[in-house]
């Protein structure tokens, strides 16, 4: 979120807007997975389910993230 420089007729001078990345790291990626993600899918997962792996499917990412990372 960056606050707009200039006033236009759809807004006013410094309302947040919302603006695209240029590049995205592994890095950010993990931490968008540990922290927003997976919290999320364990919130719903069926609880007679809890104790079964879950398989996120990283498919040509260039910023994949190993399985086997400590973290992750």
């Amino acid at each position: 979120m960056q606050p707009t420089k200039r006033r236009s007729r759809n807004w006013e001078a410094g309302t947040m807007e919302l603006k695209p990345m240029t590049s995205i790291k592994r890095e950010d990626i993990k931490e968008f997975l540990l922290e927003k993600i997976l919290p999320k899918i364990c919130e719903r997962w069926p609880q007679k389910d809890l104790r079964k792996p879950i398989f996120i499917q990283q498919d040509n990412a260039k910023t994949y993230v190993n399985p086997r990372d400590e973290d992750f």
